[in-house]
């Protein structure tokens, strides 16, 4: 928690998806967050990612032992 809010995901996400990007074949990449993970979706969000949709109740969450939902995002070349 204490690098929480300091922009350090954003940077790592930034410099790992643009290096793939232009110097690999990838052309697409795609990430998963928690329903109730904001945060982490605004990450991806500040960092050219799009919502391609959410996958209902897709996931057990071995915490609250519910089944939630996932967000789905990709970024492409």
């Amino acid at each position: 928690e204490i690098y929480w809010n300091r922009g350090i995901a954003s940077k790592a996400i930034n410099l790992i998806t643009n290096e793939l990007l232009a110097n690999s074949p990838i052309t697409i990449i795609t990430a998963r967050t928690l329903e109730e993970n904001i945060p982490s979706q605004r990450v991806l969000l500040k960092n050219g990612f799009e919502l391609e949709g959410i996958r209902k109740q897709s996931l057990f969450h071995p915490m609250t032992r519910e089944i939630i939902s996932t967000f789905v995002y990709s970024k492409e070349k």
